[in-house]
């Protein structure tokens, strides 16, 4: 599963990364959402992670675009912010924001992106695996 993360600051890229990584996940990044709107040209992650106050344009503007475009639309989006008053959640959820996680709780985040990944699409059994299920009927 891939995760596409953007923050401006290096550092809380980096610590935000490092949970994720610590958890399995794959990650993209990007620095602003210039960058994201690149990326997703060619690319659609399974999710994204969005810090909210980024130049140019914001995480919660970000969250809007992402859920205006069609291949977009269904991709679950995870608000970052040191915000956490009600009104900054209630906006993030308004943009159609999946969850908001505060980043003083980051250590809540890989359970959180767990919760709101779509489960793996299981390939077809290998010859072993199929014998097995045979074999354990």
């Amino acid at each position: 599963m891939t995760i596409l993360l953007a923050d401006d600051d290096r550092v809380m890229r980096t610590l935000t990364a490092t949970f994720l990584k610590r958890s399995g996940f794959e990650l993209l990044y990007a620095q602003d959402a210039a960058q994201v709107l690149q990326i997703v040209k060619s690319t659609v992650p399974d999710m994204f992670v969005l810090d909210i106050m980024m130049p140019g344009i914001s995480g919660i503007e970000l969250c809007r675009a992402l859920r205006a475009h069609e291949a977009t639309r269904g991709t679950p989006v995870i608000m970052l912010s040191s915000l956490n008053d009600p009104q900054t959640i209630n906006n993030c959820l308004n943009a159609g924001a999946t969850a908001f996680v505060c980043k003083s709780d980051m250590q809540r985040l890989p359970a959180i992106v767990r919760k709101f990944l779509p489960a793996p699409t299981p390939g077809p059994l290998s010859r072993q695996e199929a014998q097995a299920g045979i074999d354990a009927k």
